[in-house]
Order: structure tokens, then sequence, then C-alpha cells
């Protein structure tokens, strides 16, 4: 089993630090709010750190959390 783990998106409201090994692949100034405002909060989208499977081996399944605040916007194999 391989953890995938994220860091919160506005990485605490800006006092926090990009955690787990992820990767920022975007970064916005700011968050939409709900009626059209903007909230000044920089926000990140993560990628994970690579996982590399032993020679000859490829995962065979996918499990991915019942938490319903969490996003997975693609799952790739090279």
């Amino acid at each position: 089993m391989i953890d995938l783990s994220f860091s919160d998106w506005t990485l605490g409201g800006g006092g926090g630090a990009v955690r787990y090994g992820n990767l920022v692949v975007a970064k916005s100034a700011y968050r939409n709010q709900p009626g059209g405002g903007k909230e000044p909060v920089a926000t990140h989208i993560f990628a994970t750190k690579p996982v590399t499977f032993p020679a000859g081996t490829l995962p065979v399944s996918v499990t991915l959390p019942e938490n319903t605040n969490l996003h997975i916007f693609a799952v790739a194999a090279g």
C-alpha cells in the first residue's frame, strides 16, 4: 500500500508549508467565493511525488478515500 497524502490547498490560509513531498502544479493568488467574490488567499493544485514500482510489476488497483472533500483529477501510470 502507498500513502498518497495532500497538503491543504491554501497551506493553512498561507501560514503552512507544502507537505508529503507534494509538487505544486498550479497556484492562484485567490480563490473564488460563492456569489462571485474573491478571497485573497493563495491556493494550490498539487501532484504527489512520483512512485516507483519494482521492475516487472504494475499496480492492479487504486482505492480512493471516502473523503468527499478530496478531488482527484487524474491518475496516471508511466
